[in-house]
């Protein structure tokens, strides 16, 4: 992660509750979380959605400010089902970790990078250090 870390802003974006983004972030020293939001009163979940980030476009749309912030040249996505196709078509470099079946066949079709979870980060630092104009 320190790779990534040094050379990236790294935000986590998932469908899970706030506090597990939250949570996940922290822990990998990344700038920022998105996730979907459970709505809270007096520091208590009241069981109801503020935002849902579980199907395909709550997470296209949660993340539009971050596209048009930084570069498409140095973009990049780890997605591991459905529901991140749209984030890895925003991207330069679309990781697919572990992916379902359906998402395995739209990766090989798109030429995305297809990693196993212990080896994402070997991938990762391989693609990001090969010259630019490779992928051109």
């Amino acid at each position: 992660m320190d790779l990534l870390r040094n050379t990236y802003d790294i935000y986590f974006v998932a469908g899970e509750m706030q506090c597990v983004g939250k949570a996940v972030a922290e822990y990998f020293s990344a700038q920022g979380s998105i996730s979907s939001e459970m709505e809270v009163e007096n520091g208590v979940f009241t069981g109801n959605i503020g935002k849902s980030l579980a199907k395909k476009e709550g997470k296209r749309d949660a993340i539009e400010y971050l596209i048009d912030a930084y570069p498409y040249e140095s973009s990049l996505v780890l997605g591991d089902s459905d529901g991140d196709i749209e984030l890895l078509n925003k991207v330069v470099h679309a990781f697919c970790m572990d992916p379902t079946e359906s998402l395995e066949e739209i990766a090989v079709s798109r030429g995305w990078h297809r990693v196993a979870p212990l080896s994402v980060l070997e991938v990762v630092k391989e693609v990001l250090l090969i010259p630019r104009h490779r992928y051109l």
